[in-house]
């Protein structure tokens, strides 16, 4: 699908895990119960791009050795002059990719995923004062003391919205968080960008069967690894996880627009 950012974390499947030893994209893999193709070598991959689609911008990913900020990775872009249509970040346990057509890519979708993150996580947390009302309407304290379950929904509830009020600040704030791009440019363009210190690999595009393009994913960062934790939330009592749920419902229902 064109044009849009996805995040995911361990206990919220928005996408299927980006795993860290994945080398193609899971609709890539062949039949259930068969290993994925085996890409042909770099200098093969290129000479069949440059076969099949004489004169045309060869799609390649580049992994950083370091998480890198949006400024920092807008000017490889620029100073290399490839166009980026994917780019794969990490933050606060959770791994995600902004993405737009190929036919699409330019520099200013580097930007693009930063405000798109930033509105996602504006809606996120949202949604999660709004589930808090629903849990705290339908569920008296009295039975969440007594049920383990429902106590272990409200601390749920407790650590999404502080993994994603972290992950909002470390937007707002300009923190590192891209690991990787997806782009298309020219030998010379690539071969600019691959040349920075801060580029760690690269993996140009693989022709499959029936014409199919194959970008392999930037791996992602060692962190990527780690759950989220919140061992603070995870060691309340079910009445404290209940009041902090009230406190939540209570402070969205008096911010301005009221909670929806």
């Amino acid at each position: 699908m064109s044009n849009q950012s996805r995040w995911h974390r361990t206990w919220l499947a928005v996408l299927l895990p980006l795993l860290a030893g994945a080398v193609l994209m899971p609709a890539l893999s062949c039949a259930q119960g068969k290993r994925p193709p085996v890409l042909p070598t770099a200098a093969e991959r290129i000479a069949a791009w440059k076969q099949a689609n004489p004169g045309q911008p060869l799609p390649a990913s580049v992994k950083f050795d370091r998480l890198l900020t949006t400024g920092q990775v807008d000017a490889l872009v620029r100073q290399s002059g490839v166009a980026p249509y994917a780019v794969y970040m990490w933050s606060e346990g959770m791994t995600g990719i902004h993405r737009v057509d190929r036919s699409k890519a330019r520099p200013g979708v580097v930007a693009e995923a930063r405000q798109r993150t930033l509105e996602m996580k504006e809606q996120a947390l949202v949604s999660i004062a709004f589930r808090a009302k629903l849990f705290v309407t339908a569920n008296p304290r009295e039975k969440v003391e007594s049920q383990g379950e429902l106590a272990s929904d409200a601390r749920s509830l407790l650590i999404r919205r502080d993994q994603n009020e972290k992950m909002l600040t470390a937007v707002r704030r300009g923190a590192p968080m891209i690991y990787g791009l997806e782009v298309v440019g020219t030998e010379q363009q690539l071969a600019a960008l691959v040349a920075s210190p801060s580029v760690a690999g690269w993996e140009p595009a693989a022709i499959l069967k029936w014409g199919r393009v194959a970008v392999p994913h930037p791996k992602p960062p060692a962190e990527a690894g780690r759950r989220f934790r919140a061992e603070a939330i995870e060691s309340l009592t079910p009445g404290e996880a209940y009041s902090r749920l009230q406190q939540m419902q209570e402070g969205a229902a008096n911010a301005p627009g009221g909670a929806r």
